[in-house]
């Protein structure tokens, strides 16, 4: 089982807005790790109200840096 989900035969997806699940017999519904109820649930985005912490990524220095140096003319390759 170390296929991502997208790549498994047995899992679908879909992009909606809501959904409602719903099994016979009725299933555990676990949300985040927590029991929350039985189905049938029903599920729904809502738009802003998930707030997402990440690390600040540092951006990677560039190669090179030429502008602002004494005495430095720089051309560009007319590649034509």
């Amino acid at each position: 089982m170390n296929k991502e989900a997208t790549e498994r035969d047995d899992i679908g997806y879909l992009r909606a807005k809501r959904v409602k699940v719903s099994a016979q017999p009725p299933q555990k519904v676990v949300v985040d790790g927590e029991l929350i109820g039985d189905t049938p649930i029903e599920v729904e985005c809502l738009p802003k109200s998930l707030t997402v912490f990440v690390p600040v990524m540092q951006e990677e220095q560039p190669m090179e840096k030429l502008e602002g140096l004494p005495n430095v003319k720089v051309e560009l390759k007319n590649e034509g």
